[in-house]
């Protein structure tokens, strides 16, 4: 766990210092939705209004 950890965190500083640091900005900062999506698509999870307005 600690070695994909650390691996993240360096593939993020990477990503963060290459030119096209909108693409990584907005991949990163979607983790909320993509996390939603993914809970409804394999947990088959029941998403509140409130929740849609906060992936929002």
């Amino acid at each position: 766990m600690i070695i994909i950890d650390i691996t993240a965190w360096l593939c993020y500083s990477f990503a963060l210092s290459q030119k096209e640091l909108s693409i990584t900005t907005s991949i990163t900062e979607s983790f909320v939705v993509i996390a939603m999506i993914l809970g409804i698509i394999f947990n088959k999870e029941r998403i509140r209004p409130i929740q849609y307005l906060g992936a929002a």
